[in-house]
């Protein structure tokens, strides 16, 4: 995918391509999950809402081991019922994150969102159907579409590392100018998911 965004941009965004090509060496391809993993997935979404890669990182590990999972299998819903939300808490799991994973588990014993139907949505629809479940907004969906889904045309201007770094890139106001930011994204489609992968290491960041 990232060849031909490569030829793309050069036809359409001379800067952008410059700056794919300074990161190509590290710009890794869109992650494509298993559909067994989307839930896995989903729960350290929410797990690292709010905090830096590292601390969620921390936070996740300690939720597993409070879990008593076998990490060579995916993480199923019935492996919380296990535990009971102050031994969630103690792993560093907030309230409200805990009441968003119970939430999640809810919804998809009760099939109010099936996650094994979203690979055959178009990316709004995906987002749409993931903004259903309590705790995933618009930004967490969009992350699943790139890092869960593999999805190769997805830009979050709700991304604070995007914003700023594309901001940069343009040589515009991240605040004053985010209409012409997201629009000079959209000539970048259908590659803008290896414009964000690209950004975001612009900065030597990644998401949070």
């Amino acid at each position: 995918m990232i060849d031909a965004a490569l030829a793309h941009f050069a036809k359409v965004d001379p800067r952008m391509h410059e700056l794919v090509l300074i990161h190509r060496d590290t710009t890794r391809e869109p992650e494509v999950i298993a559909p067994d993993l989307y839930f896995e997935r989903l729960c350290r979404t929410i797990v690292g809402q709010q905090l830096s890669v590292k601390a969620a990182a921390t936070i996740w590990q300690r939720t597993l081991a409070s879990l008593g999972t076998d990490t060579s299998k995916p993480l199923a819903t019935e492996d919380f019922s296990r535990v009971d939300d102050d031994s969630l808490r103690a792993a560093g799991l907030s309230y409200q994150k805990i009441g968003y994973i119970r939430a999640l588990i809810e919804s998809l014993d009760n099939r109010a969102v099936d996650l094994t139907s979203l690979g055959k949505m178009d990316d709004n629809l995906v987002i749409a159907e993931l903004t259903k479940l309590k705790g995933i907004g618009t930004w967490s969906a969009e992350m699943f579409l790139i890092f869960a889904m593999g999805r190769p045309d997805v830009f979050s201007a709700g991304d604070l590392g995007l914003m700023t770094a594309a901001a940069q890139l343009y040589q515009l106001d991240r605040k004053a100018d985010a209409d012409k930011i997201v629009a000079n994204l959209e000539r970048l489609s259908p590659y803008r998911t290896v414009a964000s992968l690209t950004l975001w290491h612009s900065l030597d960041n990644q998401p949070k």
